[in-house]
């Protein structure tokens, strides 16, 4: 699981770095959803598909406020995978 949030984290990262959202330090509990508009959100959602192979559902994406709700989602969706 750590290793699978270092991903996410590294993601959450690397997107805020190339659009600049401000979200600073990622931590489990960082409101995300403080940072991002729909289309951040769907710029993400891309990046941690490519980064996993995976698809995370649309129900699941609109409940993220955290990236621990992120981890979650993408636990569901390699299990969903395998």
């Amino acid at each position: 699981m750590e290793e699978i949030y270092d991903r996410i984290k590294s993601v959450i990262e690397a997107v805020d770095h190339k659009y600049e959202f401000g979200i600073g330090d990622v931590t489990p509990s960082t409101q995300i959803k403080n940072y991002l508009d729909s289309l951040d959100i769907a710029e993400l959602v891309i990046e941690l598909e490519k980064e996993f192979n995976v698809a995370i559902k649309d129900e699941e994406i609109l409940q993220w406020e955290t990236p621990s709700d992120i981890l979650r989602s993408v636990e569901n969706a390699l299990t969903e995978s395998k």
